[in-house]
């Protein structure tokens, strides 16, 4: 009796030492795997007799070990870039430029290896920012908004112009596919443009010369403006890692499932394809084996898609892009600021807003001044404010007397149609005193003239309606496009929001002033938004 209560121990002890038993028999069982992962790892030379006898009293965990080692090698291996030689690198890009030429409707999917040429890293290089996060590295800092379209950018746009590109489905966000000249409907940017911003409720989208995601990030989209007709929050086109898309644009994807399936031919240039291989509807999965289209890749790095690719070439994609389009006897045109679209459709911020960026700003070149403008760049809204301060009388000629002379644009047998006491100056067709902001006032009369006196105004200075031309919404694009419709994001004007702040860090009212209850605030009850933030209250149950 008295050694059944020495022996006696309570339930919690027993589990507690069961417990520490199962856990020193897998601290021995780790210790052992750990000898057998590193003698594995040693030549078959420099293994000891002791080392040999553990092997063989331990099969199954030298089979597990041996596997996880395999598998470890083959994700190194597929890491490693690797370059063709000159000759291979040859001989896959002109069988690469014959099968363009004899596509029917090819469609592009890039990554971000078109974009590393323009000092942009990639995501999974040998150099990547995932690859030197893992490393323990330092990623730098790296400013998109400051890179121009690449080598392989512009050669992607000169193929679209020549018709052999359908479709270009691109996974980057820094918007250099749409700089480089590829409108909006032929590109589908599935991760977003950095330089794109859109209201939700309006369904409008304001192109913008900087980059917009200074102050969002994941799950958090608002840019920190508002929409300049319904004021409701601005917010980004970013898809992080664990986002789903769902603007209709810059995403496009309803573009991208049919270009797809109309797709005889897909190259993909500079991408690893772990993301794209995941949407099968890209790949025509659903159709026979030879009816699918034919798949060519170039990239430095193993793909998933290497074994049904057609041609796989391992080269950098500027140096490839190159080849091909001399194979093509095509010129890849180069990039020019002054062609590029981005300078035409940006939206300027107004000056009330420019406090909600400290990003750089791309900034227009200097473009040549037409003869008429005199080198002065005339801001309506200055002008429109001017003449609303201005007393305006029903009948008005010349505002200003003889300080400034107009010349109205009608002609009399080629020659200026003058009214009595106007003096004429055929230089640049105008008359301009000494001061060069003669000019401004007769923009000014011109348009104090037009809200006054409109008979007269149209008579005089309005050009005949010309039926012949048709409404262009965008000059930039009818005369590079040869369209009447814009065929990138339409500039905006710059104005504010009718009503409210202008900006959403500006949206918090006055903190020295608290602000008085009213009946309503005094009513209201604060409630605690709970776990999954849905608004509801906790430990609180409704009154049946």
């Amino acid at each position: 009796m008295a050694e059944e209560v020495a022996n006696f121990k309570p339930s919690g002890l027993k589990r507690k030492a069961s417990l520490n038993v199962s856990f020193s028999v897998k601290k021995q069982r780790d210790k052992t795997q750990l000898q057998i992962s590193k003698i594995l790892q040693k030549s078959e030379v420099d293994r000891t007799a002791e080392e040999l006898e553990l092997l063989t009293k331990s099969d199954e965990i030298v089979k597990k070990i041996s596997l996880r080692l395999e598998k470890k090698k083959k994700l190194l291996a597929r890491a490693e870039e690797f370059e063709d030689s000159s000759n291979v690198l040859e001989e896959k890009c002109m069988k690469l430029a014959s099968a363009i030429s004899s596509s029917q409707y090819m469609v592009v999917y890039s990554g971000a290896g078109v974009s590393t040429a323009a000092s942009i890293p990639d995501y999974r290089g040998s150099n990547g920012i995932w690859t030197r996060l893992q490393q323990g590295k330092d990623i730098g800092e790296h400013d998109l908004s400051v890179a121009e379209p690449t080598t392989a950018h512009m050669a992607i746009y000169r193929l679209y112009r020549q018709g052999m590109v359908k479709h270009v489905v691109s996974q980057n966000c820094d918007g250099l596919h749409l700089r480089s000249g590829l409108p909006r409907r032929a590109l589908s940017e599935v991760h977003g443009n950095m330089n794109l911003e859109v209201c939700t409720k309006c369904n409008l989208q304001v192109w913008r010369n900087f980059d917009v995601t200074q102050h969002t990030a994941r799950y958090a989209h608002q840019t920190a403006r508002r929409c300049t007709q319904c004021c409701e929050p601005l917010r980004d086109t970013i898809v992080h890692f664990g986002e789903r898309g769902s603007l209709a644009w810059p995403i496009n994807w309803n573009g991208a499932c049919a270009a797809a399936k109309q797709a005889d031919m897909i190259l993909c240039i500079g991408s690893s394809l772990k993301v794209l291989k995941k949407y099968p509807w890209l790949w025509g999965m659903d159709k026979p084996v030879k009816k699918r289209p034919q798949l060519y890749i170039v990239n430095l790095q193993w793909t998933p898609k290497d074994d049904q690719a057609t041609v796989k070439i391992n080269g950098k994609c500027d140096e490839v892009m190159k080849l091909v389009m001399s194979y093509l006897k095509l010129d890849i045109p180069m990039y020019d600021k002054l062609q590029d679209p981005i300078f035409s459709h940006a939206t300027i911020l107004h000056e009330q807003e420019e406090h909600t960026t400290s990003t750089q700003i791309l900034v227009s070149p200097d473009a040549k001044l037409d003869n008429n403008s005199l080198g002065v760049a005339f801001n309506d809204e200055k002008i429109d404010k001017i003449v609303s301060d201005i007393k305006k009388e029903k009948d008005i000629w010349r505002p200003f007397g003889n300080e400034i002379n107009i010349i109205p644009k009608a002609l009399v047998n080629g020659e200026i149609k003058t009214e009595p006491g106007q003096s004429v100056d055929y230089g640049n067709n105008y008359s301009v005193q000494v001061d060069i902001f003669d000019h401004v006032y007769q923009e000014i009369a011109k348009k104090i003239l037009k809200k006054t006196n409109m008979e007269y105004y149209n008579k005089n200075y309005d050009e005949p309606l010309d039926l012949s031309k048709p409404k262009m919404e965008c000059d930039f694009c009818y005369k590079n496009y040869s369209s009447s419709l814009c065929q990138f994001y339409q500039k905006r004007e710059t104005k504010l929001p009718p009503s409210g702040p202008v900006c959403y860090c500006c949206d918090s009212e006055d903190e020295s002033e608290p602000a008085t209850p009213t009946p309503d605030t005094e009513k209201k009850t604060t409630t605690n938004p709970g776990w999954f933030g849905k608004g509801y209250r906790k430990r609180t149950k409704k009154k049946r």
